[in-house]
């Protein structure tokens, strides 16, 4: 083997052994952080506020917030989703029913949960 093959040898060998360390040196970083970052004690503090007031919010505006609403629609009535999307319509003639009926329909009538939309959609179909 000639010097200049040693040379290289040696070269490529040390770039070798350098990127193996720095592979594990990143290794083990990387691995040191968690999923969720450290927070000092002013920062827990403060998430400690929030976080007892934002359920309570929360609760208040699930509980304002409608889950369904049924307006009237050209062929009968409609139930939306929360984001205004057609889910079910029914083949009810809006103009048979009450004129109260037929006015809320018009506006749309918000219902908060499964259950008291079964009750609203019994009594406009039956």
């Amino acid at each position: 083997m000639s010097n200049q093959q040693r040379v290289l040898l040696f070269t490529y060998g040390g770039i070798a052994a350098a990127v193996a360390v720095l592979c594990v040196v990143a290794i083990i970083v990387f691995s040191s952080f968690s999923d969720e970052p450290e927070t000092t004690q002013a920062e827990e503090s403060v998430s400690t506020e929030v976080s007892y007031e934002e359920p309570e919010a929360e609760t208040a505006d699930a509980a304002a917030a409608p889950n369904y609403t049924v307006k009237a629609l050209p062929d009968g009535i409609g139930v939306f989703d929360a984001f205004g999307t057609l889910i079910r319509s029914f083949p009810v003639e809006v103009s048979t029913l009450p004129a109260a009926d037929q006015n809320a329909l018009q506006r749309g009538i918000d219902v908060t949960g499964k259950e008291a939309l079964d009750k609203l959609l019994q009594d406009l179909t039956s």
